[in-house]
């Protein structure tokens, strides 16, 4: 049921699953860490501040805030389906920020996938 829900659960075996769903507070956050790279690409942490996740941290390093703090409820599929669009809302963002910017600071203030994304994108439309 809960996969149907959030398709990323199907990435996760029975057991971690469980583990994920027995999340009921911030306090037990720390045992969702080891399956993220399961249900995010390139994404190895989430952090947590006053009872929300603000952001989370690449696997280079590279932290990004979220454009909405996700409050853990006891549900964890309620806080978990919000996490995947906030987090899809975040980096769109972001490339939009990328894509109007001209600043040359830009190695400094966008994570590397925003900044392969929108050299992709500035490519194809030199080209097209």
């Amino acid at each position: 049921g809960k996969r149907l829900i959030i398709p990323r659960f199907y990435f996760v075996g029975n057991n971690d699953l469980l583990e994920i769903l027995g999340i009921k507070n911030v306090e037990n956050m720390g045992s969702i860490q080891p399956h993220l790279k399961s249900l995010f690409q390139g994404i190895v942490r989430i952090n947590v501040f006053n009872g929300h996740i603000v952001s989370f941290q690449s696997s280079v390093g590279e932290v990004v805030q979220l454009s909405d703090p996700v409050h853990v409820t006891e549900r964890p599929e309620v806080w978990f389906a919000e996490l995947v669009q906030i987090h899809k809302n975040s980096l769109s963002e972001l490339l939009t920020k990328c894509m109007n910017s001209n600043s040359s600071d830009k190695l400094d203030t966008f994570p590397s996938q925003i900044l392969d994304l929108s050299e992709a994108i500035a490519f194809s439309s030199i080209v097209e």
